[in-house]
Formats: structure tokens, sequence, C-alpha cells
């Protein structure tokens, strides 16, 4: 019996980090989808504190604006990759999440898409989006 409740302990930081990064994934999803639907007002409100301390939200809108109608709509998205850390280049030690995702959209089959997310309090905020 003792042995199983080591176990448990020494899994506790892996299970605790696994149950961190599904939100973070939920949150990207959320946010991205509020892109694809054109909503970027929205989704620059939603965004973290750094995203909109980095961009106004009408320099947001424009440029996201017209990369995406450049591209099309989504035809598909599919997750890749998800990476914790703790420090960005350019920004303060806090909790990140990266997540990568290969898109397909109308007018451009094969992008990636990286969402890159900090924990302000109990929630995840994206505080960078990159398309490549």
């Amino acid at each position: 019996m003792k042995a199983a409740g080591l176990i448990a302990l020494a899994l506790w930081p892996s299970l605790a980090l696994a149950a961190m990064a599904v939100p973070a994934r939920d949150a990207a999803l959320v946010w991205l989808s509020q892109v694809d639907a054109g909503r970027y007002a929205q989704s620059w409100s939603q965004a973290g504190t750094l995203f909109r301390t980095a961009m106004a939200s009408q320099d947001w809108s424009q440029r996201i604006g017209a990369v995406r109608l450049s591209m099309g709509g989504v035809a598909s998205r599919t997750f890749i990759s998800e990476e914790g850390t703790t420090s960005l280049p350019g920004a303060p030690d806090g909790d990140y999440d990266i997540i990568t995702y290969r898109t397909a959209f109308a007018n451009k089959k094969a992008a990636l898409e990286t969402v890159i997310l900090s924990r302000e309090g109990a929630v995840w905020r994206v505080d960078g989006y990159f398309v490549r």
C-alpha cells in the first residue's frame, strides 16, 4: 500500500501539469474560433495583457483581417504539439503554453499556426499568434 502511495506522489507533478494543459488548449481553440469567425475586436479584448499592450485593437483587426482574407476560411485544424515554459524572449517570466496546429485554409493548404498563451490568475489568455 505504501508503494502505491509513493507512486501516486511521484506522478502528482506530471498529472498536475497535464491537467493545466487542457484548459490552455481549450482557451486557444475558443480564441481561434473568434478569429476564424472574423470577430477580431472580440479576440483582441479576450487576449492577454501582453498582447493588448503590444497592439491596439484597430491595428490587430486590420492586420489579422488582411492575413485571414488572403488565406480564406479554415478547412481543417489539427493539433500538433504543446509545450509549457516559464520564459519567452522579451516577456516576463510566467506560465506560458505554446500550442501548434497544422491548419488548412481555403487559399493556403499547408500552414502552421502557433498560439502562445499565458496564465493570468486562473485563466489562460492568448499573448501571441503566428501563422506561417
